[in-house]
């Protein structure tokens, strides 16, 4: 940690900033220093001093995921900060609130029968998903986790202006 040496010299001071200039008399802590002097929250950004940054979270996944599923942003141009948190999920909750889910799903599926109307494609893609999905966690061959993606966005430092 580098040694910090300061002046009581008025002459030198006058090269600080006037924040500089009362942590030279003693005035502010190193908490002041450290800490940001502005700090908002609104509803879709967050301002610290003049920096902004938006956090978006991923609500919406793939059925499922390959490797590198990730690497567009990964290999973006802007700097980002991704941040991905699991939490595996116990079996036994998992497979009955399955169970309950397909047991919706062919309720829906009978109504649209005595209905006459043709079967939802996505519907029977959604209980054919659920029922082999539901097989494999009962047989230990799958493991279930919550996932959330969360990306914070800021921009680029600019240059400092040379006028």
């Amino acid at each position: 940690m580098p040694l910090l040496k300061f002046r009581r010299n008025r002459d030198h001071q006058h090269g600080l900033s006037a924040d500089g200039r009362r942590f030279a008399l003693g005035t502010r802590s190193l908490a002041d220093l450290v800490a940001p002097a502005v700090l908002e929250v609104a509803r879709d950004h967050v301002r610290l001093d003049c920096q902004y940054a938006r956090t978006l979270a991923v609500t919406g996944y793939p059925r499922s995921v390959g490797p590198g599923w990730l690497q567009p942003l990964i290999d973006f141009e802007e700097p980002i900060e991704l941040s991905l948190h699991l939490l595996p999920l116990e079996t036994g909750q998992t497979v009955r609130a399955l169970t309950l889910k397909m047991v919706q799903l062919h309720s829906s599926r009978l109504l649209e029968a005595r209905g006459g109307r043709l079967a939802d494609p996505e519907r029977e893609v959604a209980y054919e998903d659920a029922e082999r999905l539901r097989d494999a966690l009962q047989r230990g061959e799958e493991k279930v986790f919550s996932v959330g993606l969360y990306i914070r966005c800021a921009p680029a430092p600019s240059p400092p202006s040379t006028t």
